[in-house]
Protein backbone atom coordinates (compact mmCIF):
# COMPACT_ATOMS: atom_id res chain seq x y z
CA UNK A 1 0.00 0.00 0.00
CA UNK A 2 1.18 3.09 -1.12
CA UNK A 3 1.52 6.57 0.77
CA UNK A 4 -1.38 7.93 -0.86
CA UNK A 5 -3.59 5.35 0.07
CA UNK A 6 -2.29 4.97 3.86
CA UNK A 7 -4.13 8.53 3.51
CA UNK A 8 -7.09 8.14 1.72
CA UNK A 9 -7.53 5.45 4.52
CA UNK A 10 -7.11 7.63 7.48
CA UNK A 11 -9.38 10.35 6.00
CA UNK A 12 -12.50 7.67 5.39
CA UNK A 13 -11.38 6.43 9.34
CA UNK A 14 -12.00 10.28 10.34
CA UNK A 15 -15.32 10.56 8.40
CA UNK A 16 -16.53 7.38 9.73
CA UNK A 17 -15.67 8.77 13.40
CA UNK A 18 -17.64 11.55 12.61
CA UNK A 19 -20.29 10.39 11.50
CA UNK A 20 -20.73 7.66 14.73
CA UNK A 21 -20.15 10.57 17.08
CA UNK A 22 -22.84 12.44 14.94
CA UNK A 23 -25.50 9.66 14.49
CA UNK A 24 -26.74 9.52 18.06
CA UNK A 25 -28.51 12.96 18.37
CA UNK A 26 -29.49 13.18 14.84
CA UNK A 27 -31.60 9.87 14.92
CA UNK A 28 -32.98 10.56 18.55
CA UNK A 29 -34.03 13.97 16.82
CA UNK A 30 -35.66 12.25 14.06
CA UNK A 31 -37.62 10.21 16.46
CA UNK A 32 -39.00 13.44 18.40
CA UNK A 33 -39.94 14.83 15.03
CA UNK A 34 -41.55 11.54 14.20
CA UNK A 35 -43.33 11.41 17.23
CA UNK A 36 -44.55 15.06 16.81
CA UNK A 37 -45.93 15.26 13.14
CA UNK A 38 -46.78 11.27 12.91
CA UNK A 39 -44.29 10.81 9.80
CA UNK A 40 -41.48 8.78 8.44
CA UNK A 41 -37.92 8.59 9.59
CA UNK A 42 -36.77 10.15 6.44
CA UNK A 43 -39.67 12.91 6.27
CA UNK A 44 -37.63 13.75 9.67
CA UNK A 45 -34.36 13.80 8.84
CA UNK A 46 -35.57 15.80 5.74
CA UNK A 47 -36.94 18.41 8.17
CA UNK A 48 -33.61 19.05 10.08
CA UNK A 49 -31.87 18.93 6.67
CA UNK A 50 -33.99 21.48 5.46
CA UNK A 51 -34.15 23.36 8.36
CA UNK A 52 -30.06 23.26 8.38
CA UNK A 53 -30.02 24.65 4.69
CA UNK A 54 -32.38 27.38 5.44
CA UNK A 55 -30.48 28.72 8.61
CA UNK A 56 -26.63 27.77 7.90
CA UNK A 57 -26.42 25.28 11.12
CA UNK A 58 -24.75 21.89 10.65
CA UNK A 59 -27.81 19.10 11.30
CA UNK A 60 -26.00 17.77 13.65
CA UNK A 61 -26.53 21.10 16.11
CA UNK A 62 -29.91 20.89 15.47
CA UNK A 63 -30.28 17.91 16.25
CA UNK A 64 -28.26 17.57 19.29
CA UNK A 65 -30.07 20.74 20.66
CA UNK A 66 -33.97 18.93 19.48
CA UNK A 67 -33.13 15.80 21.60
CA UNK A 68 -31.66 17.44 24.39
CA UNK A 69 -34.18 19.66 25.07
CA UNK A 70 -36.53 17.15 24.68
CA UNK A 71 -34.89 14.87 27.05
CA UNK A 72 -33.91 17.77 29.52
CA UNK A 73 -35.65 20.67 28.97
CA UNK A 74 -33.53 23.82 28.95
CA UNK A 75 -31.51 24.68 31.95
CA UNK A 76 -29.39 27.25 31.13
CA UNK A 77 -29.35 30.29 28.58
CA UNK A 78 -27.54 29.82 25.99
CA UNK A 79 -23.94 30.79 26.19
CA UNK A 80 -23.22 33.04 22.37
CA UNK A 81 -25.62 34.10 19.69
CA UNK A 82 -24.59 30.73 18.00
CA UNK A 83 -26.61 28.92 20.33
CA UNK A 84 -29.05 31.70 21.06
CA UNK A 85 -29.89 31.16 17.53
CA UNK A 86 -30.43 27.50 17.48
CA UNK A 87 -32.35 27.66 20.73
CA UNK A 88 -35.26 29.82 19.02
CA UNK A 89 -34.76 27.81 15.88
CA UNK A 90 -35.71 24.74 17.54
CA UNK A 91 -37.81 26.11 20.37
CA UNK A 92 -39.76 27.82 17.41
CA UNK A 93 -40.09 24.36 14.84
CA UNK A 94 -40.24 21.75 17.26
CA UNK A 95 -40.02 22.20 21.72
CA UNK A 96 -42.93 24.21 22.07
CA UNK A 97 -44.94 21.51 20.70
CA UNK A 98 -43.51 19.08 23.11
CA UNK A 99 -45.70 18.45 26.09
CA UNK A 100 -44.46 20.58 28.58
CA UNK A 101 -42.37 22.82 26.11
CA UNK A 102 -40.49 25.13 26.96
CA UNK A 103 -39.38 28.00 25.54
CA UNK A 104 -35.66 29.84 25.90
CA UNK A 105 -35.55 33.46 27.49
CA UNK A 106 -32.86 35.79 26.03
CA UNK A 107 -30.11 36.07 28.40
CA UNK A 108 -30.97 39.80 28.55
CA UNK A 109 -34.34 39.63 29.55
CA UNK A 110 -32.96 38.61 33.31
CA UNK A 111 -33.67 34.99 33.36
CA UNK A 112 -31.99 31.84 32.20
CA UNK A 113 -35.45 29.87 31.00
CA UNK A 114 -38.70 29.68 30.99
CA UNK A 115 -41.00 26.40 30.96
CA UNK A 116 -44.32 27.29 29.95
CA UNK A 117 -46.44 24.46 29.29
CA UNK A 118 -49.26 23.77 25.98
Amino acid sequence: MDEQQWMDLAEEAGQLREALRTRGPIEQAKGVIMGLRRCSPDDAYAELAEMSRNHNIKVHDLAQALARYAAEGIRTAPVDDREMKIALLVAERWVTHLPGGVNPVRPTDGATAETSTN
